[in-house]
């Protein structure tokens, strides 16, 4: 009983400690105060699970919040768009005769194979999307420079070979 409370405690101190942060970063970033407070539940409940295996609880709820809006999204955009329809659409993939390049982008995002694994796709958002330096990233990440140099320079590998694939060979095939 004595160490559920201590448990117990921890985790009530830790959710008093950032859940503002949290719920504000979510908020920000979806627009929609139901869904932040349904999205920062979400994180704190994987937390709560995952609690004893936590050892920078900033960083962890920092990192999850990141994958559980991915997520969000991944989940919205599917229930708004169904892929079968955009790909029996050619006025959604040509127009004006080029590419839909945000249709080739979301495809090379989606694939697995271009990270490879969740910390690989934070990696990513981390330098890409939210212009971390690489320093940045690795100490929000609890990793070298050099880790996250190389695994970055994986997957920029990895999304020019799925462009390839695609036919794209340099950006103005893209554009």
């Amino acid at each position: 009983m004595f160490n559920l409370n201590k448990r117990n405690s921890k985790f009530i101190e830790i959710y008093n400690d950032y859940y503002s942060l949290i719920f504000g970063s979510v908020c920000m970033r979806i627009n929609s105060i139901d869904d932040a407070e349904d999205i920062t539940q979400e994180i704190f409940i994987r937390f709560f699970n995952k609690m004893d295996e936590v050892d920078s609880p900033r960083r962890w709820l920092l990192g999850t919040m990141r994958m559980v809006l991915f997520e969000f999204y991944k989940k919205k955009r599917d229930d708004v768009l169904d892929i079968d329809d955009v790909f029996t659409d050619v006025s959604l993939t040509f127009i004006n005769g080029m590419k839909e390049q945000r249709l080739i982008i979301s495809d090379i995002l989606e694939d697995d194979s271009t990270f490879g694994n969740n910390q690989n796709r934070l990696i990513f958002d981390l330098i890409a999307i939210q212009r971390y330096t690489m320093e940045a990233a690795a100490k929000e990440l609890g990793l070298s420079r050099d880790q996250v140099k190389y695994r970055y320079s994986v997957i920029n590998k990895n999304i020019l070979t799925l462009l390839r694939k695609k036919g794209i060979t340099n950006l103005e095939d893209l554009l």
